[in-house]
């Protein structure tokens, strides 16, 4: 009989680390490639197990991203708890520095895991059956981050938690895709310098010297047109992991050539999907703000104003989002993709700067970033979670503690 528990609980064992094995393989693959990407044979290829190991112990390929993302959830907590353990005796760093901590260590040292949960967390916006994984991961970052406030004895409400997660998760929409050292995410994030010269990227050799637009037939530009919309169509559904050009010729009922043609790389149409988002996502911005005054100056304006806007992103045009955002995510991947998120993220930035001098506030150097990645963390939260109305309806009060603190030069980030 105890020959019998021995070899039972041995066989026990195996099949645990053969699960684990599975699932850092899943986790590597979402970093990787992103979630559409994702089959049972290649886990199980980098997994080095069997394929018929994989169905056995995960049914369904929702099953393992599930369980995936409970095991980086896992692996959260604990890192989180450790760190919370070894700050009841001695205070080694405040809660902003340890807030932007995480940010810099996800730009290198924990830089795949960081993706993947990007990735899974867009996911879990395109997938209402997804949806519970990040409704527990949401839940746990509060406790988790109201538990880190406590150690580090930071006065701490719930508007204050939950404007340290979205900030957070903000910059990892940024600092991962932009492909930003750990060391030049310290000089900005840490030693509280303005991100415009320390990230901003080199333009690519060929790039140095500006060449005239190609002139195109109307012909041409309806092409062109109907292949990006089927993009953004691809994107919305899939993320880029399901886009390809057959995917795009046949969406848009043209020959597979058409879309080669016209966009002789993914990365070039990857980019040129992006500047047409973000271009729609300017126009979305003046269509909320026509017959409204734009040059107000009261703290109470630049809230409603930016509670308005986000509402239309959250509600009316997430589909757009979840088109825009994957984007960002796969120039982690491709480097050819980031001069036009580097656009974007600089027409943000300068889009609160320009706030900023309309109320002659005097504002500080990482004032700007905070906001506009504080507005992204909370996009993506509403995103991933299906936020209801009432929940949507506490993003006004969220946004009225972040804007006012950095409008009074009191925000506990900047």
């Amino acid at each position: 009989m105890h020959a019998a528990n021995k070899s039972r609980e041995a066989k026990q064992e195996r099949s645990a680390l053969r699960q684990q094995r599975i699932l850092e393989a899943t986790i590597e693959l979402i970093a990787e490639n992103g979630v559409a990407s994702v089959n049972h044979r290649l886990i199980a290829k980098r997994a080095e197990v069997s394929l018929a190991a994989t169905t056995y112990h995960f049914a369904t390929k929702s099953e393992i991203i599930s369980r995936a993302s409970a095991l980086l959830l896992e692996k959260y907590i604990e890192r989180f708890d450790n760190f919370a353990a070894r700050q009841l005796d001695s205070k080694t760093i405040t809660f902003r520095d340890f807030a932007m901590r995480v940010v810099c260590n996800a730009a290198e040292k924990n830089r795949q895991e960081s993706l993947a949960w990007c990735e899974i967390m867009l996911h879990a916006a395109r997938n209402k059956e997804a949806r519970i994984m990040a409704q527990d991961w949401y839940n746990s970052l509060g406790d988790i981050w109201k538990k880190i406030a406590d150690a580090l004895d930071e006065p701490n409400t719930d508007e204050k938690i939950q404007s340290a997660i979205d900030i957070v998760v903000g910059m990892l929409f940024v600092v991962i895709p932009l492909g930003i050292s750990e060391h030049d995410a310290k000089r900005s994030l840490i030693d509280k310098n303005a991100p415009d010269d320390i990230w901003s990227l080199p333009k690519p050799p060929d790039e140095q010297t500006e060449t005239p637009p190609k002139r195109r037939s109307k012909k041409s530009k309806l092409t062109r047109a109907a292949i990006l919309a089927s993009a953004i169509d691809i994107l919305t559904k899939d993320g880029p992991g399901g886009l390809t050009y057959q995917a795009v010729a046949e969406h848009s009922g043209l020959v597979r050539s058409a879309p080669i043609y016209h966009y002789p790389t993914m990365a070039s149409l990857l980019s040129a999907a992006q500047a047409c988002l973000f271009a729609q996502s300017k126009d979305r911005y003046r269509e909320v703000m026509s017959g409204v005054n734009r040059d107000a100056t009261k703290t109470n304006d630049i809230i409603e104003l930016t509670v308005s806007v986000f509402r239309h992103e959250a509600k009316k045009y997430g589909a757009k989002n979840l088109a825009s955002l994957p984007i960002w995510l796969e120039a982690a991947r491709q480097a050819e993709i980031r001069p036009v998120v580097w656009d974007a993220f600089c027409d943000q930035n300068k889009a609160w700067e320009r706030a900023f001098a309309r109320i002659g506030l005097d504002a500080k150097p990482l004032d700007a970033l905070i906001l506009h990645r504080l507005f992204v963390g909370k996009l993506v939260r509403a995103l991933a979670t299906g936020s209801d109305e009432a929940t949507l309806s506490r993003i006004h009060d969220e946004f009225a503690f972040d804007i006012r603190a950095i409008f009074e030069g009191s925000h506990w980030a900047s």
